[in-house]
């Protein structure tokens, strides 16, 4: 099992904690976000990163920036200041050789059925004009109704056309399925219409390389110690996750300790 995490959800700063905690639960990656390089760049200096990975054999992802981005924006500026930022990101991602990189698809803050053609036009030419210098996994996101793509037909419909990855966040989809289709309208919600939800992700999508586990209640985007919550029905994933082949991020906002839990629980769950 291909196994990281994600330092900045753990609020770990320091590059040197997150790697050493990495190494202490033999993870084989961590992944950064590109968001903290821009905000703050000594945080994640690449040549720092280089000599870490040197020293300690870990690798790393990273995650490309969603702040304030925007790629299916239908405005001319806010759309390609967004591939700018994207490109940007991909640049350092190669510098310091991530082995994949996560990106978020689009918003529509008014999702109005008349704009999202548009919207998802504008989307797949923003994603034309970005250039792959490491594997992209796009990910599925649906947490309201200003996200644009719904459910894995419509990712891998977009993923498919231009031979990129898809990376599963399974919180995301279980808040999908149980929260952003009852604010549409379209659905009954409930931890049942999550769960089949997610399932839909796990068996619908043909080119996942990438995974974000953390647990939920189907609420929100809590990113919880898996197995604290029991929202993502982990036994109904068992042999899927046995089976992966790409690599598995834990995206774990309660601490190292979290951390440490959620490997534990995960290497119980798929080696048993």
């Amino acid at each position: 099992m291909r196994l990281g995490y994600t330092p900045l959800n753990a609020r770990i700063l320091d590059l040197n904690e997150a790697f050493k905690l990495a190494v202490e639960l033999e993870l084989e990656f961590i992944e950064l976000s590109f968001d903290a390089y821009e905000i703050l760049p000594a945080l994640q200096d690449a040549k720092t990163i280089q000599e870490l990975t040197r020293n300690t054999g870990v690798g790393v992802t990273l995650h490309l920036s969603y702040v304030d981005l925007n790629l299916a924006s239908l405005f001319p500026g806010v759309r390609e200041n967004s591939v700018a930022r994207t490109n940007r990101g991909l640049e350092y991602a190669a510098e310091i050789s991530a082995s994949c990189a996560v990106l978020h698809s689009g918003l529509i803050p008014m999702r109005h059925e008349l704009l999202i053609p548009y919207a998802k036009a504008k989307l797949e030419q923003s994603l034309s004009e970005i250039t792959p210098l490491v594997p992209i996994a796009l990910e599925n996101l649906a947490l309201d109704g200003y996200d644009l793509l719904r459910g894995a037909t419509e990712l891998e419909s977009i993923t498919k056309g231009i031979g990129w990855g898809n990376c599963i966040d399974v919180g995301h989809a279980l808040v999908e399925g149980c929260t952003t289709e009852v604010k549409d309208g379209t659905g009954t919600g409930g931890l049942e219409q999550g769960r089949a939800r997610l399932l839909e992700y796990v068996h619908g999508l043909s080119n996942t390389i990438h995974l974000h586990l953390q647990d939920n209640d189907g609420t929100g985007d809590h990113h919880h110690t898996l197995g604290s919550v029991n929202g993502v029905p982990w036994a109904d994933l068992r042999d899927w996750l046995r089976g992966f082949t790409g690599t598995i991020n834990l995206e774990i906002n309660d601490g190292a300790d979290g951390v440490r839990q959620s490997v534990r629980f995960l290497r119980e769950l798929t080696e048993n």
